[in-house]
C-alpha cells in the first residue's frame, strides 16, 4: 500500500491528505512541506521541528498488522539535510502502535551513525550502521518489526544501494518486547523528537509500506554508461550518458572538483533506453572544467569528468589533436591511456580526440535492432580502457564502414537510417548540416583552422557502379557543402577525411572508385588556393605524405590508424614513409602538434606506436599565412 512519491503535487503543498498521508504534524515554525527535489521524480516533501523543538512527521494510521501478527515493513528514502548537533540525535523513522509505543525506530546521532533501537530507546546489540552518513546524502531502508511478541519480538534495518541490492542489515536481537496495546500501527517518518532540536529538516520520499515483505520500489537513478564528451565551443561542450531511471537529467560544470558554484545545462529527458545528451552554455573560453550529471534534483556520484572549452573566436591557437580509427569490437587497447599520458609535445596530451570510425567491427546486416547498436556503442565506450579517456578529453565521431553495414555499406544499405540515428542519440556532435536524420558530416573551428569531418557512407552510390560523371561518395548536398566550406575564411582547413586521400584501385571502395568526383573536389582546392591538410584512419598503418604521393593532387595527409586492428602493407608510396605490422595487431595513433605563429600554421605529425610510445612516422608541413588579419572573423562561426 503505497503513501506517497508527492509526484504531481504543488510546491509548498502542507495538506496531509494532498500528499497522501492521514496526519502531518506542524509544530509552532515547523511542520512538512512539498519541494522541488527528491531522490527519484521531481517532488519531494521537506519535514522539520518547530523553532521551539516538537516533532515534525508525516503519518500513515494504516491498519496493517496488529499487536499479535507480523510483519510490517516501512520502507523510505530519506535525505539528511544537516546532522544533529550533539549525540542525543533524532528519531527518523518509527512504526507505532495506537498507543504511540514505538515498536521499531532509526534514529540518527550527531557523527552520522545510523540505529536500530527497541521500544525502550536503546540501541540494539549489533545495531548500528557500519556506514557514516553525511548532510546531503539520501539513504534507502525500510524498518520492519517482524515479530510481535512481548518475549521473542524482533525489529530489522535493511539499507539499499542505489541500484537496490542491500547494502547493510541490522537485526535485534529476538528478545525485544514488541507487542504493543493497540491494533493500529503508524508509520511516523521526519523529525520526531519533542524537545530541544530546532528547525531539523529532513527530505522524504517514495514511501511505502508492506505486510508481505519489504516493498520493491524503482531504484535511484544511476549512470549506467558514461560520460562521454564532446563538440567543446569556446562557451561550452556537450556530454553524453546513458541513465538507468530518473526522469530529467542536467549537466553540472564547474572549476572546482567538487562541483560548487556551478554552471547548469537545461534539463533534458533521457531517451527511453536512458540516451541523454546534455550541453552547457555559459562557460569561459580555454577553460578546463570538471562535471557530473544531475539526476531529478541530485547530483549523482558517479558520471563525474572534466572538459575544456574552445579557445576564443579570433585567437591564434596552439594546440595537440590526437585521431586515430579501427578498434576490436571488444577493446582491449592500451592505445587510450597512451594517448591521455602522451605527454612529451609542447602542447599537452590533446585538446580534443577526432574518432574516424570503426568504433568496433559488428558490420551490422538489415536485422540489425537500436538495441544492437546502442549495446555496441556502450560496450565501447564504457569499457575500461576507453572510459578514462572519454571521461577527460573531448571526442568527436563520424563512423566508417565497420560501424555502419560493412564493406558495401552504401546509400541503398536497408539498415542505415536505422544505425545513424541511433548514433546521432549517442555521440555528442556540432551541428549537422544534413537534417534528414542520417548524415553526420559537419565541421568547427579553433582559432585559425576549419575542421571539415566527412561522411563517406551516409550517401554514396554503389562501388559498383560505372564511374562517371554523377557517381558520388559524399552526395550532391555533402559535396556543394564541402566545396562551399573550402571557401570560408580560415586559412588552413583540416579535413577529417576517412580514407586515404589518394586515387587507388578501381574496386578498392575509397577514392580509386569514385575518381570523378574526387578529381572535381581537388580541382576546386587547387582552383581556389585553398591550404588544406586531411587526416584519415582506415589504413591501419601509420604514414605520411606532403602531397607528392601519386594520385594525391599535391594535398598532404597523415594517417593515425589502427586504434587497435590487423595491420595493412598499404605499399610505400609516402613521402615521410609508413609503418605496419601486418599482418598482426597494431596499436597506434596519430598526433598533431599544431602552432599558429602569426605568419604561419605548422603541423607536425607523429604517428606513435601505444605500446611503447615510438614515433614511427613524422612530417612537418608549414601554411603561410598573410591575410586577413588577426583581427578578422576568423573562428566565430563555431
Amino acid at each position: 500500500m503505497a503513501i506517497s512519491t508527492f509526484e504531481g503535487l504543488s510546491l509548498g503543498a502542507t495538506n496531509a491528505a494532498a500528499m497522501g498521508v492521514d496526519f502531518a504534524s506542524a509544530p509552532a515554525g515547523g511542520g512538512s512541506t512539498i519541494v522541488a527535489d527528491a531522490y527519484r521524480g521531481t517532488r519531494a516533501v521537506r519535514i522539520s521541528t518547530g523553532t521551539s523543538g516538537g516533532s515534525g512527521y508525516i503519518e500513515r494510521a494504516a491498519s496493517v498488522g496488529s499487536t499479535s501478527s507480523g510483519p510490517v515493513h516501512m520502507r523510505m528514502r530519506m535525505k539528511i539535510l544537516a546532522l544533529p548537533p550533539d549525540a542525543t540525535g533524532v528519531r527518523l523513522a518509527v512504526i507505532t502502535d495506537s498507543a504511540g509505543s514505538f515498536r521499531g525506530e532509526l534514529h540518527l546521532n550527531n557523527v552520522g551513525q545510523l540505529r536500530l533501537r527497541d521500544t525502550a530507546g536503546t540501541t540494539v546489540t549489533g545495531g548500528t550502521s557500519a556506514t557514516t552518513y553525511v548532510a546531503g546524502e539520501w539513504i534507502d531502508f525500510d524498518l520492519a518489526t517482524l515479530v510481535f511478541s512481548a518475549t521473542i519480538g524482533q525489529s530489522r534495518l535493511t539499507f539499499f544501494n542505489p541500484d537496490g541490492t542491500v547494502r547493510e542489515q541490522l537485526t535485534s536481537p529476538a528478545t525485544l518486547n514488541t507487542l504493543g496495546v493497540g491494533g493500529q500501527n503508524k508509520f511516523q517518518a521526519g523529525a520526531i523528537r519533542s524537545t530541544g532540536l530546532n528547525s531539523f529538516a529532513v527530505l522524504v520520499d517514495d514511501f511505502d509500506v508492506s505486510t508481505s515483505g519489504i516493498p520493491n520500489l524503482p531504484p535511484a537513478p544511476t549512470v549506467r554508461t558514461g560520460p562521454w564528451s564532446g563538440a567543446p565551443t569556446p562557451g561550452g561542450f556537450t556530454v553524453g550518458y546513458r541513465l538507468a531511471g530518473g526522469t530529467s537529467a542536467r549537466l553540472v560544470a564547474s572549476t572546482a572538483e567538487d562541483l560548487t558554484s556551478p554552471t547548469l545545462s537545461p534539463a533534458v529527458a533521457p531517451d527511453s533506453d536512458g540516451l541523454v545528451l546534455l550541453t552547457v552554455t555559459g562557460l569561459n573560453p580555454d577553460t578546463t572544467y570538471h562535471y557530473g550529471v544531475q539526476v531529478d534534483g541530485a547530483t549523482l556520484a558517479g558520471g563525474r569528468g572534466e572538459a575544456s572549452t574552445a579557445p576564443a573566436a579570433g585567437t591564434r591557437v596552439s594546440e595537440s589533436v590526437p585521431f586515430s580509427s579501427c578498434v576490436w569490437t571488444v577493446p582491449t587497447t592500451s592505445t587510450y591511456n597512451a594517448i591521455l599520458a602522451h605527454d612529451d609535445g609542447p602542447y599537452g596530451p590533446g585538446a580534443f580526440f577526432p574518432i574516424m570510425g570503426d568504433l568496433g567491427y559488428p558490420d551490422w546486416g538489415p536485422t540489425v535492432t537500436a538495441a544492437d547498436v546502442i549495446a555496441q556503442h556502450m560496450r565501447s565506450l564504457g569499457s575500461p580502457v576507453m572510459a578514462p579517456l572519454l571521461a577527460r578529453m573531448p571526442i568527436t565521431y563520424v563512423p566508417h564502414n565497420h560501424d555502419l553495414c560493412g564493406d558495401g555499406t552504401n546509400r541503398l544499405s536497408p539498415a542505415l537510417d536505422l544505425i545513424q540515428g541511433v548514433n546521432r542519440r549517442i555521440f555528442p556532435h556540432y551541428p549537422y548540416p544534413a537534417t534528414d536524420g542520417r548524415g553526420m558530416y559537419h565541421s568547427y573551428v579553433r582559432g585559425r583552422i576549419r575542421w571539415i569531418a566527412l561522411d563517406t557512407y551516409s550517401y554514396r552510390d554503389p562501388v559498383s557502379d560505372p564511374d562517371v560523371p554523377g557517381k558520388t561518395m559524399l552526395g550532391t548536398a555533402q559535396l556543394a557543402w564541402l566545396k562551399a566550406e573550402l571557401l570560408e575564411d580560415e586559412p588552413v582547413k583540416i579535413i577529417c577525411g576517412q580514407h586515404p586521400w589518394r586515387v587507388d584501385g578501381v574496386n578498392s571502395g575509397r577514392w580509386g572508385s569514385y575518381r570523378v568526383e574526387f578529381a572535381d573536389i581537388n580541382n576546386h582546392i587547387a582552383t581556389n588556393g585553398v591550404q588544406v591538410y586531411v587526416i584519415v584512419g582506415d589504413a591501419h598503418a601509420l604514414y605520411a605524405d606532403d602531397g607528392s604521393a601519386p594520385g594525391s593532387y599535391g594535398v598532404p595527409q597523415a594517417c593515425g590508424a589502427p586504434i587497435q586492428q590487423g595491420s595493412v602493407d598499404i605499399g610505400s608510396v609516402w613521402s615521410a614513409g609508413v609503418y605496419h605490422t601486418a599482418p598482426a595487431t597494431l596499436q597506434a595513433f596519430g598526433k598533431l602538434d599544431i602552432t599558429d605563429s602569426g605568419s604561419e600554421i605548422r603541423i607536425d605529425y607523429r604517428g606513435i606506436t601505444s605500446l611503447d610510445g615510438v614515433t614511427r612516422i613524422q612530417m612537418s608541413t608549414r601554411f603561410p599565412v598573410t591575410a586577413p588579419p588577426l583581427a578578422g572573423g576568423w573562428g566565430t562561426r563555431l
